[in-house]
């Protein structure tokens, strides 16, 4: 890691937000250092489980659950956005939402993609299936954060991979998550995960607090 100038780039930029955080749902960063020509970040520890290991071991979820999950990072995602410059998380995906044991709340961890807006873009960061198409074009902006949050819904509620729901729906239309057969998904919550993940940015909810206000009625 410390021969890749990326990889230090990148755990320099970890660290420098994770110091200036402050959120119940993030875990609370104490230090930074090098030992031995190695990096490492000493954080709080949190009892618990990701949602995608959690999903693998005990299957899909309840739509009760997986919506009071993504409400809750809505919650983080609105004090990252709310940053000035508002701060992008760019890897928004089951793996990363922690579940702690003690009382079901979530944590987002794993800021190693993390970039302030205003800073020179371009770089491709992002898990196939949770990323739109402008953040793997290196452009991404605070509707591709929210725009996550759709697959992650599908993951919890199916336990499948996004990928086998997304294809054209018909002949010369655009690609998108195509959810009219699965059980699980109310036809409410299909209309929300259809709009949080539209191919523009504009089309999507506009905010964390938008989506959030969506998600709980559902």
């Amino acid at each position: 890691m410390a021969q890749i100038e990326k990889a230090r780039e990148l755990f320099t930029r970890e660290a420098d937000t994770l110091k200036k955080l402050d959120h119940p749902g993030i875990p609370q960063f104490f230090d930074s250092f090098i030992d031995r020509d190695k990096k490492y970040l000493a954080m709080e520890l949190i009892h618990g489980q990701d949602l995608e290991k959690r999903v693998f071991h005990q299957g899909p979820c309840t739509l009760e659950q997986a919506v009071d999950w993504t409400i809750q990072t809505c919650d983080i995602l609105s004090y990252l956005h709310s940053q000035d410059p508002p701060i992008l998380h760019r890897d928004i995906k089951p793996g990363n939402l922690l579940l702690r044991r003690l009382d079901n709340r979530i944590f987002l961890i794993d800021f190693g993609a993390v970039k302030e807006i205003g800073t020179p873009q371009g770089t491709r960061i992002g898990a196939q299936d949770y990323s739109p198409l402008e953040q793997n074009l290196g452009k991404p902006v605070i509707q591709s954060d929210l725009y996550a949050i759709g697959p992650t819904l599908i993951f919890l509620l199916t336990s499948d991979s996004p990928h086998k729901y997304y294809r054209r729906p018909h002949k010369n239309q655009p690609y998108r998550f195509v959810l009219e057969d699965i059980p699980t998904i109310t036809p409410q919550l299909r209309s929300v995960i259809e709009k949080v993940t539209a191919p523009k940015p504009r089309d999507r909810f506009q905010s964390a607090a938008e989506l959030k206000h969506a998600l709980a009625n559902c």
